[in-house]
């Protein structure tokens, strides 16, 4: 197959860096999006004051287990 104009560059350029390229990192678990939400939620408590370090991570791990789950 021949290639023109920018179709031919991108072609050029995958090729240059192919040695550099592996596999595709493993999708991120069903409910990842939700855990680091959570996460951020909980650390800005932590830092407010809200919760105690130890409320956060019992919160947090609660959470996690339900959000995997799902």
């Amino acid at each position: 197959m021949t290639f023109e104009g920018a179709d031919a560059q991108i072609v050029a350029y995958e090729e240059s860096i192919a040695d550099e390229l592996g596999e595709s990192p493993a999708p991120l678990p069903i409910g990842f999006g939700t855990l680091e939400t959570n996460f951020k939620r909980l650390g800005e408590d932590i830092n407010y004051g809200r919760l105690t370090v130890d409320e956060a991570v019992d919160q947090w791990f609660a959470e996690a287990e339900s959000a995997m789950q799902q």
